[in-house]
């Protein structure tokens, strides 16, 4: 059995997954929320009895979806079908047979907690007072069973927090129940939609109306489940209810396939595999030598991922993806998952006539239908050539991405080793000979790809040229003019379509930002690219998550624990590891009627088979005879908050909506530009999505896009300042103004539209591009900062983040650009360890000025020995009650609460608990930037850092800290001091010789030279700053502490870099000058 009967069943295992991906909708409700809190009423609600036909259930539901949920087979004409081709799913259940006259979505809603039901989610659960895949995604995930006071929130401040304890989103109970944002209105808005989806999906099951259909619930699923929680104690508060059911339905459907695929399997032997469609990112994209072709290439390899997520998904569905970025997708599949499983020849007449939207690109920029058999010829071997098929079709050859199988699992912890391999891209050969065929030896390559020849050689050129001097431009084909403007830029005729559509992409998004640099560049033609990354290697393998705890020992103690330390914990277990009666007291409920090692096997060993090597030290794998280490380890797994799939969805979401959260809060702090859209008598020789060339009144060259009908364009050059000519004609040319393409008349200037001089590029989970004017790069930077330093301040020691930009001249190769920002994101962090100086509470002014309140009340302000400063806040949406679960510090050489970090058994300690003198682990995060005036100064960025004026000895990259020091240096010399450009620059040119001349750059940082330290003393208090000490800084005068501060900026070389960036980059006016 394989890929034919996954093929019969579709129908039943999609209606299947979409009753798992619901199954907790009595959630979004307020009724369920408050039911949970530690002050609210509804204590009668029962979230799985919302069908119930009773006065308190009655109007929960629309009518018509309860209809639809209690479907018989005896009254509808589509349930006998749906009979008939289900007949084999699954034959036993818990010793019951399962048919489809059980098989109801209302049983997912209503029996998903009932251990003996016939709930298809049940029969994944390993023993009869589990929950199945809900089980799986939620019972270990929980681990906070128990309803002691410190896990419930309170009625007036529940919240939903981030993967990282920031509880950002409170759930509003007092609302009215027809306020917008209530869970009222949005489960009754989403209940409309669900009643649509279905009833449209009861009268069309064809393919392609389950492709559109699922993708629509999908969405509407995931706009309204982010508002609710799938579990609202602390701190499994981090979990949406979204990130759960997705979860769920995902670990169901898998389960379900392998069924299918596979027959009955006793439920406890239930594992999964992860497939990889992985490819180097970086390598596809950054290859490219313009703009066009980078955003072109990102679009054509969403379209891909997207068309294979359909494949996989829908059209035989045996999965579904859980992880993307843009190193390609991740798909959790069932363990039969093999490639004699994926053969597809006996299932090529079923899904041969399926059509696809979106998978042939047009020279309009359109992505075209087609149905499997154009896209490919012949029935390929198995599912892995397919996939390969459709990559090549819709690539035209030049990416095909590689495909890797991992090994059975029932955890989610292969998911971090998937992502973190390395994966290269290929090529499809033979496509890319036939290319060839026939072209002679003076074709050129394409400069793009470098794979394919442009459309004409040289000669086949002039006689081209020849037929446009007789006959004109517009006489020629659509298809001449189309290889002609690919051989004018020199790219084959593949790449200007993949050019084409990203001004279509764009052209359909309402264009309220950009995809040209002209249009971004500041008023020095420079522009910057702002990234920010983050390495979430140790979260996504679950070792981070060790830090976190859902039962802290504070905790245990207070629920009755009779032990006053973690030693004695473990010594305890250790000592009643084999005995029933005695070790319940420390791991009830989990040891009721069982040993330890029995414990051990169900929670370590079936989730992870290579716990041995996980948890391994300096010493080698786990001795399986090591009791103590097992005990550990089982502890561990016990009081941790677990590295589920949920939780790891909900980590990666959370670092990509914070990218996507920083472009949205830059457009608030940039200025808008006007674009100017002209209308004109419609011009059949002009075409949509193309980009044309004139001369405006006063002679400028100036570029406009066709966006509409062939009668409306938008101007993308500098389109303020352009005026139309008094006859209101343009002449329209090809790119260099070679060839008359034809003239527009009656032309109008319909408006100038306000737009963000942004361009996006990259949102995924560990990292974020964007283009913008290199001007107003600083307030970014420190936008950045800022909201790191609150979304992520609980993790600040645990997940550094690298931010910073390359600032480089409009017409600098893209290849180089981006060569240079991967070469700064992509240096990860050293641990480094910090010795605490002191630790007190922040004062309360202070807070409210840096973080206006948005960190909380309960606050550590830690200054270290190495002079820097961090706050830690320990608090929680409730300002009455602290976070006891994130805010962890890994301790150097200390004892106590041990977990399994960086490869050994570490304590961490609460940052409460810290005191001066502790040495803590720390992973710093990084600032860093780079003027790219020539394409090898990106080679300045490697494995070594090279300055422009200190060589290897670089001060670069900075402490994300520094930021704060470069602001005030800037606050210092240009708000303060008033000083004048001419003595800015002339302190820096003489400190600057003087440093040459006596060779201190080729010292380490900072200099430490008393010649050098007295001649900057005499610089700043004499010639050329002629400063005074004094009470006050302002204008003429400094304070002692400013001078130091001053001083100490030359000596560590931040001085250098402020003003190399703010004038020589930045090209910032200063005070005298503005």
């Amino acid at each position: 059995m394989g890929l034919k009967e996954l093929i019969e069943k579709r129908n039943d295992i999609l209606f299947a997954e979409i009753g798992a991906l619901i199954h907790d909708l009595g959630k979004l409700s307020k009724e369920f929320v408050e039911s949970k809190t530690e002050d609210g009423n509804y204590n009668w609600f029962r979230h799985e009895e919302i069908l119930k036909n009773n006065n308190t259930y009655n109007s929960f539901l629309p009518n018509k979806l309860k209809q639809i949920f209690e479907y018989k087979k005896d009254n509808q004409p589509y349930y006998k079908e749906l009979k008939d081709s289900i007949d084999n799913i699954p034959t036993h259940v818990n010793g019951k047979t399962l048919s489809i006259a059980e098989f109801l979505l209302k049983q997912f809603i209503s029996k998903h907690h009932s251990g003996n039901s016939l709930f298809p989610v049940n029969f994944l659960s390993s023993d009869s007072k589990s929950k199945g895949a809900d089980s799986v995604d939620s019972a270990i995930d929980k681990m906070v069973s128990e309803e002691y006071e410190y896990v419930l929130q309170s009625k007036t401040h529940t919240y939903i927090s981030t993967a990282f304890g920031y509880e950002f989103q409170k759930i509003d109970l007092d609302l009215s129940d027809i306020a917008e944002n209530s869970l009222t209105t949005i489960r009754e808005n989403y209940a409309n939609k669900l009643t649509e989806i279905l009833e449209n999906l009861k009268n069309n099951s064809k393919v392609e109306n389950w492709i559109e259909k699922r993708d629509e619930l999908l969405a509407e699923t995931k706009k309204a489940f982010l508002n609710a929680l799938g579990e609202t104690r602390r701190p499994a508060n981090d979990v949406t209810l979204w990130d759960h059911s997705f979860s769920v339905a995902s670990l169901y459907k898998a389960a379900l396939a392998e069924v299918v695929i596979n027959e009955w399997k006793e439920p406890k032997e239930i594992k999964w595999k992860l497939l990889s469609i992985r490819f180097n990112g970086d390598e596809f994209y950054y290859t490219a030598p313009k703009i066009a072709d980078v955003l072109g290439r990102k679009v054509l390899v969403e379209k891909i991922l997207d068309k294979i997520k359909t494949l996989l998904e829908v059209v035989v569905p045996i999965g579904n993806e859980i992880y993307r970025d843009e190193n390609g997708s991740v798909f959790l599949v069932p363990e039969s998952a093999k490639d004699e499983i994926f053969e597809i020849s006996d299932i090529w007449e079923k899904i041969k006539d399926i059509e696809f939207k979106g998978v042939a690109l047009n020279f309009k920029g359109e992505w075209e239908k087609k149905c499997l058999e154009e896209i490919i010829d012949d029935a390929p071997q198995n599912l892995k050539k397919f996939i390969e098929k459709i990559s090549s079709f819709m690539s035209a050859g030049i990416f095909i991405p590689e495909i890797e199988l991992s090994k059975p699992s029932r955890g989610a912890l292969n998911l971090g080793k998937e992502i973190s391999e390395e994966r290269k891209y290929n090529t499809d050969l033979e496509e890319l000979k036939q290319k060839w065929t026939k072209k002679e030896n003076n074709y050129e390559k394409c400069t793009v790809c470098g794979l394919k020849p442009v459309p004409f050689s040289n000669e086949e050129k002039e006689n081209l040229d020849k037929k446009i001097l007789r006959e004109g431009w517009q006489n020629l084909s659509e298809e001449e003019k189309n290889q002609y403007k690919a051989y004018e830029r020199k790219i084959c005729i593949d790449c200007l379509k993949f050019s084409f559509n990203r001004v279509e992409e764009w052209r359909k998004n309402h264009f309220e930002t950009s995809i040209w640099l002209d249009e971004i560049a500041d008023e020095n033609n420079r522009i910057a690219l702002v990234y920010l990354s983050f390495d979430l290697e140790k979260w996504l393998s679950g070792e981070m998550l060790n830090t976190f705890l859902s039962k802290p020992i504070k905790v245990l103690k207070e629920a009755g624990l009779s032990f006053d330390n973690y030693e004695d914990i473990i010594q305890h277990i250790i000592e009643n590891f084999n005995n029933k009666d005695e070790i319940w007291n420390v791991l009830e409920p989990y040891s009721k009627d069982k040993t330890g090692k029995e414990i051990f096997d169900d929670i370590v060993k079936s989730r992870d088979e290579n716990w041995r090597k996980t948890y391994k030290t300096n010493g080698g794998d786990v001795d399986e005879n090591d009791t103590e280490t097992k005990v550990k380890i089982l502890f561990l797994n016990l009081i941790r908050k677990h590295p589920s799939f949920a939780r790891l969805r909900r980590t990666w979401e959370t670092t990509k909506s914070f990218g996507i959260d920083i472009f949205e809060k830059a457009k608030s702090k940039l200025k808008t530009r006007k674009r100017m859209i002209i209308t004109f008598d419609f011009n059949g020789n002009l075409q949509i999505a193309h980009t044309y060339w004139f001369k405006d009144k006063s002679g400028k060259d100036c570029e406009l896009v066709v966006i509409e009908k062939q009668n409306k364009a938008a101007v993308i050059s500098d389109s303020e300042n352009i005026e139309v000519p008094d006859d209101k004609k343009l002449e329209l040319y090809n790119e260099n103004f070679k060839n008359h393409i034809t003239t527009i008349s009656n032309v109008t200037i319909q408006e100038k539209k306000e737009y963000f001089p942004l361009i996006p590029y990259l949102f995924e989970p560990s990292k974020t591009l964007f283009f913008m004017p290199l001007k107003e790069v600083w307030e970014i930077i420190q936008l950045i900062k800022k909201e790191y330093e609150v979304q992520f301040n609980k993790v600040q020691n645990r997940l550094p983040i690298n931010i910073g930009f390359v600032a480089f001249h409009k017409k600098t190769p893209m290849y180089a650009v981006l060569d240079a920002a991967k070469r700064m994101y992509s240096r990860n962090s050293d641990k480094e360890v910090f010795e605490i100086y002191t630790v007190d509470e922040i004062d309360a002014q202070k807070n409210c000025r840096l973080y206006g309140g948005r960190i909380g009340n309960k606050v550590k302000e830690i200054k270290f020995k190495n002079a820097y400063e961090y706050h830690f806040s320990y608090s929680t949406g409730d300002p009455e009650k602290e976070d006891l679960f994130h805010p962890y510090f890994i301790m150097e050489n200390s004892n106590g609460w041990k977990t399994y970090v960086e490869g050994d058994w570490k304590t961490i300690k609460h940052v409460k608990d810290l005191h001066e003198g502790d040495e803590v682990s720390f992973y710093p995060s990084c600032f860093d930037f780079l003027w790219l005036d020539t394409n090898t100064r990106k080679l300045d960025v490697g494995e070594s850092r090279i300055h422009w004026l200190f060589k290897e000895f670089s001060p670069k990259p900075y402490n994300i800290k520094d930021i704060e020091s470069f602001e005030e240096l800037r606050i210092l010399l240009l708000e303060k001091l008033k000083l004048t450009a001419s003595q800015l620059l002339n302190v820096y040119g003489l400190l600057i010789s003087k440093l040459e001349e006596w060779q201190l750059p080729n010292k380490k940082l900072p200099i430490d030279d008393n010649v050098f330290e007295d001649f900057i003393k005499n610089a700043i208090l004499s010639i050329p700053l002629r400063l005074k000490i004094a009470s006050n800084t302002e204008k003429g005068k400094i304070t002692r502490d400013d001078f130091e501060f001053l001083k100490a900026t030359i000596m560590n070389g931040m001085f250098f870099d402020f003003i190399d960036m703010w004038h020589t980059i930045l090209k910032r006016k200063f005070k005298e000058d503005e």
